[in-house]
């Protein structure tokens, strides 16, 4: 018989093999907990890498198919004009107009020097004309 043979046989683990599988199974488990928190990490860093990504090309897509985009520019107002009750609001950067519009009640009301601020104006004491007498000359 120089034929070696071997045969599956049930194996009962000690009690120290079993705490050294133990010790193992709870690194694996831990390790496998770790690399499912990095993918998720890993998935949201991509997710928003893709809607930042999504979203430059909406805005690019739309300058080139719409030929332009609107900005914030600097702007002065001419009230009254180019009549009375109108105004035109000019671009500071080229002077061109960008439009003509109602003035607001509230701007007509500045064009004749009335506004909304207090009156500084020092108030009289009574409500009495100066020359007539008071209660205690009566």
């Amino acid at each position: 018989m120089d034929e070696r043979k071997f045969e599956s046989v049930k194996y009962v683990f000690s009690e120290p093999e079993t705490r050294v599988l133990g010790e193992e199974l709870a690194r694996e488990v831990q390790s496998l907990m770790d690399l499912k928190d990095e993918k998720k990490t890993t998935l949201a860093e991509i997710a928003a890498r893709t809607q930042t990504l999504e979203k430059r090309v909406r805005d690019l897509t739309h300058k080139i198919n719409f030929g332009y985009e609107d900005r914030d520019v600097e702007v002065f107002v001419l009230l009254e004009t180019p009549r009375p009750g109108l105004k035109r609001i000019v671009r500071v950067d080229n002077n061109a107009t960008i439009r003509e519009e109602s003035m607001t009640v509230a701007e007509m009301q500045s064009s004749f020097g009335f506004t909304d601020q207090p009156d500084d104006r020092p108030e009289k004491a009574t409500d009495e004309h100066p020359d007539s007498p008071g209660p205690e000359q009566a």
